[in-house]
């Protein structure tokens, strides 16, 4: 009897256990598992980093390149290749793990080439640090709002110090921005209206933007054993124009 029980617990042990219906619903991080703090694992062993973030970080260099007042065919060229990368279909990533020639894209040459492959494998941009020794990074921030724009965010760092959105609403409640020359009270209350509204997205991404995070996740998730469904939950799925939870 005890070696019948022994062979029917261990014939039990190899039996798989029947499969179970799973539902996985995302919720926040918008890519693979973590590789380090600032990338996540991707296709092919190499790092996770989407084209959006490469598009960033490029669009990042142009934006302090043309505070810098550097030369703007330089600027141009870093500008011309986040549109290229705006418009892929496929994964960057993938297809510097496919070792694809980038320069065959267009508006995408050896320099530029370097710094995708750079950034696809490592998540960092030397030329970008770099810059950042010189250039304040919370300088970016300010080039986004309404009514700026590099070359007035560049003027109001040199005029008034401003380096935060903080510092830039003081100056305005102080009356010192609408004083500077190419300014004036309406790119003033334009520049107002434009904190208010960054204020009340912060932490909301655009739903383009959130499509390029979602997608992957999902082609990722997909190949996870044992889910037989998948839904997109939260804002994502109502198809807001900004979303705030995946």
């Amino acid at each position: 009897m005890r070696r019948r029980g022994e062979k029917e617990k261990a014939a039990a042990r190899k039996r798989k256990p029947p499969r179970e219906r799973k539902v996985a619903r995302e919720a926040g991080a918008p890519a693979a598992p973590p590789a380090n703090a600032a990338t996540r694992a991707g296709a092919g062993g190499g790092l996770g980093v989407e084209n959006i973030e490469v598009g960033r970080m490029l669009g990042a260099v142009a934006d302090l390149l043309e505070i810098q007042d550097a030369n703007p065919f330089r600027v141009r060229a870093y500008r011309n290749a986040v549109r290229t990368i705006e418009g892929l279909t496929r994964p960057l990533v993938k297809m510097v793990a496919a070792a694809e020639d980038l320069t065959e894209l267009p508006g995408i040459g050896g320099e530029m080439a370097h710094h995708i492959t750079e950034i696809v494998t490592t998540g960092r941009l030397s030329v970008l640090d770099e810059i950042l020794k010189k250039v304040p990074a919370s300088l970016i921030e300010l080039t986004l709002l309404d009514g700026l724009g590099p070359k007035r965010t560049r003027k109001l760092w040199e005029a008034l110090g401003i380096t935060t959105i903080d510092a830039l609403e003081r100056a305005l409640d102080a009356g010192r921005v609408e004083e500077l020359e190419g300014f004036g009270e309406k790119t003033a209350a334009r520049i107002r209206q434009s904190i208010a509204d960054h204020r009340r997205h912060v932490g909301r991404f655009r739903l383009v933007d959130a499509d390029q995070f979602v997608r992957p996740l999902l082609e990722y998730m997909r190949e996870v054993r044992g889910i037989e469904e998948m839904e997109v939950a939260g804002s994502y799925r109502r198809r807001r124009e900004t979303v705030g939870d995946i």
